[in-house]
């Protein structure tokens, strides 16, 4: 990985810059597509992306990106402290993990959760934003499992799938990371571990959500059912006595009597029934008492719709009569009759609150939305319902998701006296169900949390208990290399068959191998003895050398005056100069056509073709010509065939000549792809009939060079023929790569072959005159 550096920033490439913006994307989504376990708490995944940030860039990096993933919190709880403790998260572990060079990043974020994460939860939770310790228990504990499952995901994602190429990690010297197989255990077991877990906590913490939830509208409902058949038995007992003292009134059987009643009930200390009247099926007032409301009138167009055992309730308000709010209630008493009772809102007294024994809230409204009668003194107004949903908040949006929980009431609604609009209206509030989930989740969370903490002790002891005989194979293995004798080699042991036939098959290999070092150990000792008896020879002709330049130089310093003879001297050593050169223009000549020789066989084979195709072309001609059917464009076509075949045979030929010639070759400017394409002209032909394949890659764009044309081809061709010798010498595929290609330090020839190598012993001696390892008349060594 290219890296640009400003200070102390490392600035990312274009690439590494796309991958932490994915990242930083896929982090969001994870936020936002989150587990609610209850309540205002939220299982998260955008940190699996942080963590991958934090491997694959760096600390710095893997920070900001957490910051940006982590700010989506905001936006769910309405705070900003788990964007502060999420991203001092990833800079911990980023921090820890580059210091100590440690791949377990899941032992490193359980320590941030136990020695920072969970303190600044606690004062965060606590002491800022004022939650009950319940509930700060339950969010330290939700995050600390939150933040170890997904540290754990991500670094299986990094190192078991493509993220980590794909964002473009590498290590220390920029080369593609690797994992030990330790570590690549504890990850898989550490996953094996957490997840069954986590998968077990979410579905019963959904079960449990959903019994709470359902316990608490079966609460409410059955309240507001229960308070319905109060508030209605309360009616019935005043409606009752009225209608029977309205019978008797209408049977003359006891005038004046329903007066009296309607006294009782009105009485002024505490009036319930403020006015009661007799109606016919038309409306027209029979009796009233105590007075006679011209008002009550406009309920005639009600009357006559009343079935039989049923009753109409006016909604709440107050006429000329009676300032007081009131509500009328009218239903049949006889065929044709109708009892028209008005009653106070004292009606109900304190029967609401004596039903929900401060447990609940519980108001009773009419059609218009008028609240009747109230448990106590709630009010509600400050309060707005979720859509699609019956659960009442508190309209301050800028308190965290669990607070508003807590003071949130379940609302329950009913109709009162089932054929009207009137309504009873249950609130229970919320925080004594979410205490009590709470209390299961923090159970189940410290449950997960102590397993989770043994199993990673366990799982790290049986990673190292697997990966162990692996790594004392390894130290093995390089004991062995490092020691001949297999006596000081400790090999491992286990109770895994496969390790044990691992390291059988390692012992067998290794022997084998230190058998042949021990070989070339006992050739190289008398390769050695040889050497210095070399050496000690050089030594000696170089003092013999030294001291006969000595002598020399004395007899030069005696004989000064005699320039003449110094003159004779600086031509000699000319002449001997020259002679040197020549010698070497000779060796090279003779290199050239000993190439040349073994070019002879493939010269045929270039020539071959164009002859070939020129003997058909004339034949073709002359055949035509004979059987008199010749056409002048057919004839012109062979002809010029023949030509350009002629010039080709020619070229070769000619190439050949020049080759072979002796001369003194001038540098000159080269172009690569030329040369080598011409020594193909040379050889190709053969290298394909020894079914060798030729695969060129040559650069379009290589600048020429200056140099001697004919050697520099007569190098490549004598490439070709010892290509060709050691593929003829192995099996398996036979190809030749030429390649031309350009970097900074200049233009450069490749030529590979598929056979066996050059051995290692050979390669000093390679470039000494006339050594070669092939047999006499088969090579020169030049």
């Amino acid at each position: 990985m290219k890296e640009r550096r400003k200070g102390y920033v490392r600035w990312p490439s274009i690439t590494e810059a796309v991958s932490l913006l994915a990242l930083t994307i896929m982090g969001l989504v994870g936020n936002y597509f989150n587990v609610e376990l209850f309540f205002g708490v939220n299982f998260l995944f955008g940190s699996i992306a942080t963590m991958v940030a934090v491997r694959t860039s760096g600390i710095l990096w893997g920070t900001l990106v957490g910051i940006a993933i982590g700010s989506y919190t905001y936006v769910l709880w309405g705070h900003p402290y788990a964007i502060i403790i999420f991203s001092l998260e990833a800079f911990f572990v980023g921090c820890i993990s580059s210091r100590l060079k440690n791949d377990n990043l899941v032992f490193i974020d359980a320590g941030y959760w136990c020695l920072i994460g969970v303190p600044l939860v606690w004062v965060s939770y606590s002491y800022v934003l004022k939650l009950p310790d319940s509930a700060v228990t339950l969010v330290a504990l939700k995050q600390m499992t939150n933040g170890i499952v997904n540290t754990a995901l991500a670094i299986m994602l990094v190192q078991f799938t493509p993220v980590g190429r794909l964002a473009g990690l590498r290590g220390v010297g920029g080369e593609q990371q690797t994992w030990s197989i330790n570590s690549q255990l504890n990850t898989l077991l550490t996953i094996v571990v957490i997840l069954p877990m986590l998968a077990m906590i979410i579905i019963s913490g959904h079960d449990s959500f959903e019994e709470s939830e359902e316990r608490l509208q079966y609460a409410v409902r059955d309240k507001a059912e229960d308070t319905g058949r109060e508030l209605a038995s309360t009616l019935g007992y005043y409606s009752g006595f009225l209608a029977r003292a309205a019978k008797l009134e209408l049977s003359k059987k006891n005038s004046g009597s329903w007066r009296n009643y309607v006294n009782d009930f009105g009485n002024p200390d505490n009036p319930r029934v403020l006015n009661a009247e007799i109606l016919s099926a038309d409306g027209e007032i029979l009796h009233s008492h105590p007075k006679q409301r011209s008002g009550i009138t406009k309920y005639a167009s009600q009357i006559s719709f009343i079935p039989r055992n049923s009753h109409y309730l006016s909604p709440v308000h107050a006429d000329g009569e009676f300032k007081q709010p009131h509500f009328t209630l009218i239903f049949p008493i006889s065929e044709g009759h109708f009892l028209a009772a008005s009653f106070s809102l004292k009606a109900f007294g304190n029967m609401l609150s004596v039903i929900a024994k401060g447990q609940q809230h519980i108001e009773l409204v009419d059609g218009q939305g008028y609240i009747l009668a109230s448990s106590d003194n709630k009010d509600f107004s400050k309060f707005h319902q979720n859509v699609d949903s019956h659960y009442l908040f508190q309209k301050n949006g800028n308190v965290p998701s669990m607070v508003r929980w807590r003071g949130a009431y379940l609302e329950h609604t009913s109709l009162f006296m089932s054929n009207n609009d009137w309504t009873i209206n249950v609130f229970t509030p919320m925080e004594k169900s979410i205490e009590i989930l709470q209390s299961n989740y923090i159970e189940e969370f410290l449950a997960m949390i102590i397993i989770l903490v043994i199993s990673l002790v366990f799982v790290s002891f049986v990673s190292r208990a697997l990966a162990s005989p692996l790594e004392d194979l390894t130290v093995a293995a390089v004991m062995l290399a490092n020691s001949p004798a297999d006596n000081d080699v400790k090999w491992p042991a286990s109770n895994i068959k496969e390790i044990n036939l691992l390291a059988d098959q390692f012992r067998t290999f290794f022997l084998a191998i230190n058998e042949k070092q021990l070989s070339l150990v006992r050739v190289n000792k008398k390769l050695s003895v040889q050497n210095e008896i070399k050496d000690r020879r050089e030594s000696e002709l170089i003092v013999a050398n030294q001291e006969k330049d000595k002598r020399a130089a004395e007899l030069v310093i005696a004989n000064q005056e005699k320039d003449r003879r110094a003159d004779e001297l600086v031509k000699l050593r000319v002449e001997q100069e020259k002679e040197r050169k020549e010698a070497a223009i000779q060796i090279i000549h003779s290199s050239k056509l000993a190439t040349l020789g073994e070019m002879a066989t493939s010269a045929a084979h270039e020539l071959n073709q164009p002859l070939n195709i020129i003997r058909m072309a004339a034949g073709n001609s002359r055949r035509r010509i004979s059987e008199g059917t010749v056409d002048p464009k057919y004839l012109n076509e062979k002809l010029a065939r023949i030509e350009s075949q002629s010039a080709r045979a020619a070229a070769i030929i000619d190439h050949m000549r020049m080759f072979g010639r002796e001369s003194n070759e001038g540098i000159e400017l080269l172009d690569l792809r030329k040369s080598i394409r011409n020594a193909l002209d040379l050889m190709g032909e053969r290298l394909r009939v020894a079914g060798i394949e030729i695969e060129l890659d040559l650069a379009q764009d290589c600048h020429s060079i200056m140099g001697y044309r004919i050697q520099l081809e007569q190098v490549i061709l004598n490439l070709l023929n010892n290509a060709r010798d050691a593929i003829a010498e192995s099996e398996g595929e036979a190809k030749i790569t030429l390649r031309v290609f350009e970097d900074d330090t200049g233009v450069h020839i490749a030529v590979e072959d598929t056979g066996g190598g050059i051995p290692e012993d050979v390669i000093p001696r390679i470039f000494e005159p006339f050594y070669t390892t092939k047999e006499i008349g088969k090579g020169t060594g030049l």
